[in-house]
């Protein structure tokens, strides 16, 4: 990380303190349009690294529907095993992971 330049972020998050933190965006993916179609609700992944080497974790879920709002989560998580934690393995998730270059197979014997 000693090459990277550390970014002065805050983090939006619903309900919850928001998190300002310095740090380096190392990953970040949407599923505005998929298939070809712009979709009218889609979720935005962001993974921050942080200078001592710990996570945030970043959900924005999208709406342009009358009435919805956008939804807002986020985690300072220690290990990529919490960074998986909170995004889980959905499609989008294992792309943020590739991105950020994390293995993200689980080893059969």
């Amino acid at each position: 990380m000693s090459d990277d330049v550390l970014e002065r972020y805050t983090v939006w998050v619903d309900g919850e303190p928001n998190l300002c933190f310095e740090g380096t965006c190392i990953a970040d993916v949407e599923d505005r349009w998929r298939n070809g179609q712009e979709q009218t609700r889609w979720s935005i992944f962001r993974l921050y690294r942080l200078a001592n080497n710990t996570f945030v974790c970043e959900r924005v879920r999208r709406s342009m529907w009358m009435g919805e709002g956008d939804r807002h989560e986020a985690a300072h998580v220690n290990s990529v095993k919490d960074v998986m934690k909170f995004f889980e393995y959905s499609d989008l998730a294992k792309r943020l992971y590739d991105k950020a270059k994390f293995d993200a197979t689980a080893r059969v014997p």
